[in-house]
């Protein structure tokens, strides 16, 4: 589709791989691996943060994500919206997810909610 791809994670594929894809309903690893290869293979792969896993760097990392996205769109003249993939379930104020869409919908970006169940 001609669409560029851009990964940021907070910390190494293989623990995000671990932590936050292969160990949530479904099976997403091999099409994890798939999208986190041709990242890989194009230099669009890039990390926040440590490889601690915790949630300072995927808070870390939503901050990250949608900086480069506004910086992108006003140097190519357009617009940016917000994809939150996720199980619509909020584990509490902390959610990471849930702050992802919080923070872009406080920018002023639409967001699409995507479920993953």
């Amino acid at each position: 589709m001609g669409i560029r791809l851009r990964i940021v994670l907070p910390f190494a594929a293989d623990l995000f791989r671990v932590q936050s894809v292969t160990d949530r309903p479904g099976d997403w690893g091999p099409m994890y691996d798939l999208v986190i290869a041709e990242a890989k293979g194009a230099g669009e792969l890039t990390t926040v943060g440590s490889d601690d896993g915790g949630d300072r760097g995927h808070l870390r990392t939503n901050y990250a994500i949608l900086a480069e996205s506004l910086l992108l769109a006003k140097s190519a003249g357009g617009d940016v919206a917000a994809v939150l993939v996720w199980d619509h379930v909020s584990r509490g104020p902390d959610d990471v997810s849930e702050n992802f869409g919080r923070s872009a919908r406080k920018l002023g970006l639409e967001v699409f909610e995507i479920g993953t169940l």
